[in-house]
């Protein structure tokens, strides 16, 4: 139901629910996305050893994303790559880097958020946030069409990268077909 304010605004500026559309679901999806981040924020004690670690893993899955993301932007920049397959650094690891660290800086908050001594039992939900976004990236909306869209634009030559390295989780490349992982 859209309360009466939003209603009200409506009346008097029609192109509004274009927006009042739009971002409904978005606030949706931060309200879920936004209560790890939250939980963490909230937990009673001091700075500890936990809260130290998961800043490094942060700011190790902001520098791999970024590396990733450099990494394939100067690949596609070659005209000469058009038609292949990024397969160096660390799209030789893992075919898709970037979703792994955007997934490991989604782990930072649940690391803040649980008490490890029992006092705040409420942390425990922030891990649904990592789970939540490993099942989006590898299961529905990141791994699965983008594997579709090169294989029906890189082929064989795609096939043969699925075969040598990990779908998510960086590993060396295989010298042999591997199982997916």
């Amino acid at each position: 139901m859209i309360p009466a304010a939003e209603m009200a605004e409506l009346k008097v500026r029609p192109h509004r629910a274009i927006w009042l559309c739009s971002s409904r679901p978005r606030r949706a999806t931060v309200s879920h996305t936004g209560r790890p981040v939250a939980i963490a924020a909230h937990r009673p004690g001091t700075l500890s050893f936990t809260d130290i670690f998961a800043a490094i893993l942060m700011g190790v899955s902001v520098l791999g994303e970024g590396i990733a993301d450099r990494q394939l932007a100067a690949f596609r920049s070659n005209p000469a790559n058009a038609s292949r397959v990024c397969d160096s650094g660390l799209w030789a690891w893992s075919r898709h880097p970037n979703y792994f660290f955007q997934w490991l800086g989604w782990l930072a908050y649940p690391i803040i958020a649980i008490a490890f001594s029992g006092s705040y039992p409420v942390g425990w939900i922030a891990l649904v946030a990592p789970a939540a976004m490993y099942w989006f990236l590898v299961h529905v909306s990141g791994i699965p069409p983008l594997e579709a869209h090169m294989l029906r634009s890189r082929g064989d030559a795609y096939r043969a990268y699925q075969a040598r390295t990990n779908a998510f989780f960086p590993f060396p490349p295989a010298s042999e077909p591997r199982t997916a992982l």
